[in-house]
């Protein structure tokens, strides 16, 4: 049983996957547990669900095409220490 999760503990169980370190099989069953939990920051409820309720009901396939697509997302961010710009 999960007691607590927030929107870090969602992000490490993502890149866990993304790196390979664990299955899409284990990614939804923590997703579909972690929708128990009893204790979620009011602030990120809507976006944990959203992510979990996302994750559930991914296939493999979706999910490698999500991360690729945020990699190519993110490779267009620039960060110049106050703020994050998009680079065309």
């Amino acid at each position: 049983m999960i007691d607590r999760v927030s929107i870090g503990d969602v992000a490490i169980k993502i890149a866990e996957y993304r790196d390979w370190r664990i299955t899409h099989d284990d990614l939804v069953e923590w997703a579909r547990a972690a929708m128990m939990a009893a204790d979620i920051f009011p602030a990120e409820v809507a976006t944990i669900m959203d992510l979990l309720q996302d994750i559930s009901a991914s296939t493999p396939v979706s999910m490698r095409r999500a991360i690729e697509e945020h990699s190519i997302l993110m490779s267009k961010v620039h960060d110049d220490g106050e703020q994050f710009h998009f680079v065309r």
